[in-house]
């Protein structure tokens, strides 16, 4: 787990001195994020050019590692994370049956317990950091011209 560096574990935080960089982390997502305008084609100025020759090399690499990594683990969560989790809260519903043993009952419910607690905790941090976002872009949806009726716009409100 610790060379998943994109996650910025202790090995990243080593490779960050090694590659003398000040913020790989912060200057690999903007320099990824401008390849994405990039290819979309809108321009802009590339923000790795104000760094040092050597730090720039490194910023690009690790865009690279940073890009690959997140899709990987963005693609292991709905195809194995989600699964498992769904398989063991089955199992433990199961297990919490009456009549059953109770060890099996108790550790029924801690696992429903761990797990549930842990997803509530990930969606409540993800809600926190995207959740502004989020209502940002509902609203300018909302308020997004649409044309009615003989062409006149509404507002395309509900």
């Amino acid at each position: 787990m610790q060379f998943l560096v994109f996650m910025r574990t202790d090995v990243y935080f080593v490779l960050q001195d090694v590659a003398g960089a000040r913020n790989l982390y912060a200057d690999g997502a903007a320099y990824a994020r401008w390849w994405l305008r990039r290819a979309a084609r809108r321009p802009g100025r590339d923000p790795s050019l104000a760094l040092p020759a050597r730090e720039r090399r490194a910023v690009r690499w690790y865009a690279l590692l940073l890009v690959v990594g997140t899709a990987a683990c963005l693609a292991v969560a709905p195809t194995v994370t989600v699964p498992f989790t769904l398989a063991l809260l089955a199992d433990a519903a199961g297990g919490l049956r009456p009549g059953g043993d109770p060890v099996d009952r108790f550790d029924a419910a801690v696992t429903a317990a761990v797990l549930g607690g842990s997803w509530a905790v990930w969606c409540w941090a993800w809600w926190r950091r995207h959740g502004r976002r989020l209502r940002t872009l509902r609203r300018a949806r909302r308020a997004v011209p649409v044309a009615g009726p003989a062409g006149h716009q509404s507002t395309g409100g509900r």
